[in-house]
């Protein structure tokens, strides 16, 4: 069960965000409850699941960021295949990109994530994903990556029963072999490129939030997030007193007693 969730480690490093507003190729659509929207050209089956798993990660988000994003429409596409995928997304058909959060909110399965893990890992690109929307976070432009998708990836598997080690293998084999970050991870490194992003980027982002989390609680990093959403370039300054550079060897000490 380990292992399977932890290809959704993998699947939701190469979550993503686009401008493109363009309409879905798709029209089966079903409702779970007002507000929320399943579409797309997977079979039923795959689409009442994911129904019954979105609902699940609305519950999660809501537990961390609050009720402030409950009037926002939750519009998810599940698309059938690779060649819908990237038709909407503008994103490879391949899969390398398994899920994408547009600037209109709407959240956009590959079909591959359907194969490629388990129900739980799963949950974990859901809740994911609905973090950016929640937040807006699909639209935004000149905030650091390491904001967007560490508070996602935070949010995601705070609400599983992974350890932040477990959640990031990768980052913990370069712990091991020396290669500890001193701080967050660069937006060079968490673009996707080719459809792939840098090994273990996303891994660190959400280990650089859950040491934030950890150093002054949820509400002082949910607090940070929404102002540097905002575009606050002082925000985390006014949180944690101190530039992420003065949080270097903290940071490291940290990641070698999870590694």
């Amino acid at each position: 069960m380990l292992v399977a969730a932890l290809s959704a480690t993998m699947l939701v490093s190469g979550c993503s965000t686009t401008t493109s507003d363009d309409p879905p190729a798709s029209s089966t659509t079903t409702s779970a409850r007002p507000g929320v929207q399943v579409s797309g050209g997977a079979p039923a089956a795959q689409r009442a699941a994911y129904e019954s798993q979105l609902v699940t990660a609305m519950r999660q988000v809501t537990q961390v960021w609050g009720t402030d994003w409950s009037s926002i429409p939750v519009r998810l596409v599940v698309a059938g295949s690779g060649t819908e995928f990237a038709e909407i997304t503008g994103r490879p058909a391949d899969g390398g990109v398994p899920a994408v959060t547009l600037a209109d909110s709407r959240v956009v399965l590959h079909p591959k994530l359907w194969t490629s893990t388990t129900a739980a890992g799963r949950q974990v690109v859901l809740t994911h994903e609905l973090t950016h929307v929640a937040l807006g976070q699909g639209r935004l432009r000149g905030v650091p990556l390491w904001v967007i998708e560490g508070s996602a990836e935070l949010t995601a598997y705070r609400a599983s029963s992974l350890s932040t080690a477990q959640a990031a293998p990768t980052l913990s084999s370069q712990i091991r072999r020396g290669l500890v970050p001193t701080g967050p991870p660069s937006d060079a490194e968490l673009r996707v490129t080719g459809g792939q992003t840098q090994p273990g980027a996303y891994q660190n982002a959400h280990a650089w939030c859950a040491f934030l989390v950890q150093r002054k609680g949820i509400r002082v990093f949910t607090d940070f997030v929404r102002r540097a959403d905002a575009g606050d370039r002082g925000a985390f300054e006014k949180a944690y007193g101190v530039t992420p550079a003065a949080l270097s060897k903290p940071y490291q000490a940290w990641l070698r007693g999870w590694s």
